[in-house]
């Protein structure tokens, strides 16, 4: 299978596949450790509700699901702001040395520039945020399946779909 070519795409003299491999090492780590902290916090509680149980109170329900996940994908917003970074880079790598400015501005086309400072900033950033979504689906799923029923609320009782369609992913 041909490599593609992302000279075109990045600044002159910059490794785009060392920038893609990068990125990608940033999204699976923000990715573990939200899983991480987001189970952590998930036992802490069903704990909780169960010592609360064995205590004599007549039910104990884990709360909801945006709250056991607050502050748990704070990863992710890092690594967008390692694209705003990425892209202010991009940006002063022409105003360096050879790598002239004004060379870029003497070209045809005149979205060469920023097509070349923005592209890959631009797509971390929406990849980040595709996996940010499909972290929280996964974290949800998790939060359905490994909270006993007896400590689910009325809305996650019934399944992750039927959790999902009710509305209980944004709760």
């Amino acid at each position: 299978m041909k490599k593609p070519d992302l000279s075109s795409l990045v600044p002159a003299g910059v490794s785009g596949r060392r920038e893609i491999l990068w990125t990608l090492a940033g999204l699976c780590l923000s990715a573990v450790v939200g899983v991480l902290a987001f189970l952590f916090k998930l036992w802490y509680v069903v704990d909780l509700a169960q010592d609360w149980l064995e205590e004599g109170a007549p039910r104990a329900i884990v709360p909801p699901f945006r709250e056991v996940l607050s502050g748990t994908l704070f990863c992710f917003l890092l690594v967008g702001a390692a694209m705003a970074g990425l892209l202010i880079y991009h940006i002063d790598l022409h105003y360096r040395g050879s790598r002239s400015i004004y060379l870029m501005r003497r070209l045809r086309h005149w979205w060469e520039l920023p097509l070349r400072c923005a592209a890959l900033p631009l797509a971390g950033l929406l990849c980040s945020a595709l996996a940010w979504g499909l972290t929280q689906l996964v974290l949800f799923w998790l939060y359905i399946a490994l909270t006993p029923q007896i400590h689910l609320g009325d809305l996650y009782r019934d399944g992750f779909l039927t959790a999902l369609l009710r509305g209980g992913f944004l709760c």
